[in-house]
C-alpha cells in the first residue's frame, strides 16, 4: 500500500481529484487530496493575504499531522509550484514526485514571470474589476476544453477565484526535488498553447526524469482519469 498526496491547480479544489482518488483507493492505496486555502470547500477562508507560502503550509500541515512517510506527491498546474516548495521541507520523506501538466519553477520565479507585460496588465485589470482587488476570477470548463458535458458543468459550478498573492509571490528554493529518487512529468498534449510542452521536452532529455503524455486537455483527472491513474499506480509498484 502506498500513500498519495494530490495537490490541485489554481481555482480548483480537492474535489477535482475524486475520480482518481476513487480508483487509487480501489487499488488499496491511501489518498489525501486537500483543498488549498481560499479555494473549493475552503473558499470562505480566502482573503488578500493568501499566497504561495499559505498553500505550501497547507500541504505541509497534512503531511505533518498525518505523519506521512514514503508517499507520492502529485501537483497539477499551479500545484507544481506548491509541491516544489513542500519538497524543500520534506524531500527525504517523499517516495516519488509527479508534476502533472505543471510548473517546475526556477528559484525566484512567480506566475507573472511567465507573462509578457500586456498579459500581466490584463490579469491585474481582471483582478481589480471582477476579483474584488485580490483574486483572479475562476476559469471555465470551456477554457480547458473539458470533453464530457457533465464534467464541464461540474467544473463550472466549483471553480472559484484564485488569490492573486499566489501568482505574485516568487518561490525561493534550493532544488530539493533533485534529492527525490523518482521524478515524473506528465504532459497533456491538447493543452495548447501552454508552457508545459517546453518543460516536458526539456525534462525528456534528462535521464533522472520519466516523462509521459496524455492525449487530453489540461484537466486530465476529468478527461482521462483511468489513464492517469494507471501512470500513478505504476509508481506505487
Amino acid at each position: 500500500m502506498t500513500t498519495f498526496v494530490l495537490v490541485h491547480g489554481a481555482s480548483l479544489g480537492g474535489w477535482v481529484w475524486n475520480k482518481i482518488s476513487t480508483r487509487l483507493r480501489a487499488a488499496r492505496h491511501d489518498v489525501f487530496s486537500p483543498t488549498l486555502t481560499g479555494l473549493g470547500d475552503r473558499a470562505h477562508l480566502g482573503h488578500a493575504g493568501v499566497n504561495l507560502d499559505t498553500h505550501i503550509s497547507d500541504i505541509l500541515g497534512v503531511i505533518e499531522t498525518e505523519e506521512l512517510e514514503d508517499f507520492i506527491l502529485v501537483g497539477h498546474s499551479y500545484g507544481g509550484r506548491v509541491i516544489t516548495g513542500v519538497t524543500e521541507h520534506v524531500a527525504s520523506r517523499i517516495k516519488a514526485l509527479v508534476y502533472l501538466d505543471a510548473f517546475l519553477p526556477e528559484s525566484g520565479e512567480s506566475s507573472f514571470s511567465h507573462m509578457d507585460e500586456d498579459r500581466a496588465k490584463a490579469v491585474r485589470k481582471l483582478v481589480e474589476e471582477k476579483g474584488d482587488g485580490w483574486r483572479f476570477p475562476g476559469r471555465t470548463a470551456k477554457v480547458f476544453g473539458i470533453r464530457d458535458a457533465s464534467d464541464a458543468a461540474w467544473l463550472d459550478r466549483q471553480s472559484v477565484g484564485q488569490p492573486i498573492g499566489c501568482m505574485e509571490q516568487p518561490i525561493i528554493h534550493n532544488s530539493a526535488w533533485k534529492n527525490v529518487d523518482s521524478l515524473s512529468y506528465i504532459h497533456c498534449l491538447e493543452n495548447q498553447p501552454s508552457p508545459f510542452g517546453a518543460i516536458s521536452e526539456r525534462l525528456g532529455h534528462d535521464p533522472n526524469w520519466a516523462c509521459h503524455t496524455l492525449d487530453c486537455g489540461h484537466i486530465a483527472m476529468l478527461d482521462m482519469p483511468a489513464e492517469l491513474t494507471d501512470i500513478l499506480l505504476g509508481l506505487a509498484e
